[in-house]
């Protein structure tokens, strides 16, 4: 029996092609709660979307909030639409929001 061993980022690079050329992860809306948002001086956000079930990683590039017309707080119940993808760097799943509204 032969085994095959392949090195971690060639998995996670095969994981984020898939999610990437999954259509059913392209322009989903998602409910949930704004947690541990950050605003760094890049203009980028970073936050969690959770519910009383799940947690997701959420980055909203500067260029897609700064069409927004308000800034979201911890607590927040927010509708997100964006793609699910992988991160490479740390093998996360993370949503990349390209809208927000307040729910």
């Amino acid at each position: 029996m032969s085994r095959r061993v392949v090195p971690v980022s060639t998995l996670v690079n095969y994981l984020k092609k898939v999610m990437d050329e999954n259509p059913v992860l392209h322009g989903v809306m998602i409910e949930g709660e704004i947690s541990n948002i950050r605003m760094p001086y890049s203009g980028h956000w970073y936050f969690s979307l959770k519910d009383d079930h799940a947690t997701l990683k959420c980055v909203m590039f500067s260029s897609a909030n700064q069409k927004l017309g308000f800034k979201p707080e911890n607590g927040d119940k927010v509708v997100l639409k964006g793609d699910v993808s992988v991160y490479v760097v740390d093998g996360s799943m993370q949503m990349i929001a390209t809208n927000m509204e307040r729910s």
